[in-house]
């Protein structure tokens, strides 16, 4: 496999990644929940603390949920909580077999995780060129 190969499936594979993320976002609701507690668990070598936030849904609904995303929580720090409406609490009742399954998990918003996702589109993007002028190069 040539490099030219290589630059466009590496292209196609970020860009494919980040726009279903962003893509996926546009289903979600947004809300805004605090910080209640913090989790501390252990690990191996040492150990992480963790938000719990409590947030209630465009519907009504409570939830109180351990976050695993950022370090160091303070309590009483307001958050902007995306959730999938279908399924606030992160999981959905599969009609076929009747297991829970996860659905989308709620995740507190992050605009560092948004940079993250449109600079992996530009790169991916910058790859796919790469690639294309590699091919036409080479030919």
């Amino acid at each position: 496999m040539g490099a030219a190969s290589l630059l466009l499936i590496l292209g196609l594979v970020l860009v494919g990644t980040a726009g279903r993320w962003l893509y996926g976002m546009r289903t979600l609701s947004d809300v805004t929940g605090t910080v209640v507690a913090r989790d501390r668990q252990f690990t191996g070598r040492g150990s992480w603390t963790y938000p719990v936030v409590e947030f209630t849904t465009r519907d009504g609904t409570q939830i109180r949920r351990t976050f695993q995303q950022l370090a160091r929580p303070t309590i009483g720090r307001k958050v902007r909580i995306l959730y999938d409406p279908s399924a606030p609490d992160g999981r959905r009742r599969s009609t076929r077999m009747g297991l829970t399954v996860v659905a989308s998990e709620p995740m507190i918003y992050s605009i560092w995780a948004m940079l993250w996702l449109w600079l992996e589109i530009a790169v991916g993007v910058a790859f796919i060129a790469g690639g294309i002028a590699l091919a036409v190069a080479g030919s």
